[in-house]
């Protein structure tokens, strides 16, 4: 399954709050915190 996976990094997030307005890759791009990743399926708790 695929997610959107938030890497929590003091360096990514300052950097995307210092240069996020000018450049915006700094958000959703290569350097951001964010990424689609493959994670596994979650086990639901009435799942039978």
């Amino acid at each position: 399954m695929k997610a959107v996976v938030y890497d929590f990094s003091i360096s990514k997030y300052v950097a995307a709050k210092s240069l996020g307005k000018q450049f915006p890759v700094f958000y959703y791009g290569k350097p951001s915190a964010l990424s689609l990743s493959d994670v596994e399926e979650p086990n639901l708790p009435n799942e039978k």
